[in-house]
């Protein structure tokens, strides 16, 4: 049976949230103070980290839907249900991180248990390249800075370098990724920087998935800022991934990318990207985890991932174990908010 977000996150509970905003602004701050964080960022030296912050640059499209990103019930509570498995957390822009926060609050003031305590909560800076906008390589900050990065308590940052040599708008990208790393660098957060080269075509920018190019890319990626320290890379998954990984020293998480048609073939690419090189730590994924091919639930192809991150399972056998999570514990926020 395909995925029902309303099987699972009461509508009850995300009408409060307009409420909260207009007349209980104090809960979020309740709620960032009350998170229990976690003591390290990671326990095994590897992370799965759910992306949810497609939106905040016009991309909307999943599963064929043009513009199923840009339902709030269906985005929150399908990235709610990733979280109630064991991903280690979640990158996203500062409305839905908010909104995640309203929620946790909610629930353990009706009673339930924090779905954020000991969770990665990481912040999406770099969102100002809009899709099809013709400024679109003169990607700015526009979610998130160092004040709300220390009041929200988050415990890193994630930021876009897309590259396009013939784009004069990629060198100001450049500069300004490099100060803002900096920045983030001086408060002692880790950084998850997704560099991407790209180039524009008939559709708009597309990435360019050589290895020449990505072997390049992570060149200049590795070499910004005044220190390399406690910077992630965010890369996608290539044939040849071996070539790719070692083009560094930093810790690598393989991008979802678009949504695909089957399971099986995602989850065959994570595992031979784990198996790669030993500098490939985990998955940060977006679409392909929220909206999963044939409408399965978000917590069954999680539950997969995270087997083959964390416990070394190939494919067939995460395939196998996403059962184990398909529709278990569904009602536990309905019971709370019937």
């Amino acid at each position: 049976m395909p995925f029902q977000t309303s099987s699972f996150f009461p509508l009850s509970l995300y009408q409060r949230l307009t409420e909260v905003r207009v007349s209980n602004v104090a809960l979020l701050d309740k709620a960032a103070e009350r998170r229990s964080k976690p003591e390290h960022l990671t326990y095994d030296g590897k992370l799965t980290l759910l992306a949810a912050d497609h939106p905040a640059r016009r991309v909307t499209a999943a599963g064929g839907d043009p513009i199923a990103m840009g339902d709030r019930y269906e985005y929150l509570g399908r990235i709610l249900r990733v979280l109630s498995t064991e991903f280690d957390g979640v990158m996203a822009t500062v409305d839905v991180l908010e909104e995640l926060f309203i929620i946790d609050q909610l629930i353990c003031d009706a009673g339930g248990e924090s779905f954020l305590d000991d969770a990665l909560l990481i912040g999406s800076i770099n969102r100002g390249g809009l899709q099809g906008a013709v400024w679109e390589m003169n990607d700015r900050a526009t979610s998130f800075n160092a004040q709300s990065i220390v009041h929200l308590r988050l415990d890193g940052v994630k930021l876009l370098l897309r590259l396009d040599l013939a784009d004069a708008a990629s060198g100001e990208t450049i500069d300004h990724v490099t100060r803002v790393m900096d920045d983030v660098g001086r408060m002692g957060l880790p950084i998850f920087l997704e560099a991407l080269p790209v180039t524009r075509g008939e559709r708009g920018y597309a990435v360019n998935k050589s290895v020449e190019e990505l072997v390049k890319t992570i060149g200049v990626a590795s070499a910004l800022g005044g220190t390399s320290t406690n910077v992630w890379l965010k890369i996608p998954y290539v044939e040849n991934y071996e070539r790719v990984a070692r083009a560094t020293t930093l810790p690598i998480l393989m991008l979802g990318g678009e949504t695909q048609d089957e399971v099986q073939p995602l989850l065959e690419m994570f595992a031979r990207g784990m198996a790669a090189a030993p500098n490939v730590r985990g998955v940060m994924a977006g679409r392909n985890v929220l909206f999963p091919p044939n409408g399965d639930d978000p917590a069954a192809i999680a539950h997969a991932i995270e087997a083959i991150v964390h416990d070394g399972a190939d494919a067939t056998a995460a395939y196998s174990r996403m059962s184990e999570a398909r529709s278990q514990e569904m009602d536990w926020l309905i019971k709370l908010f019937h």
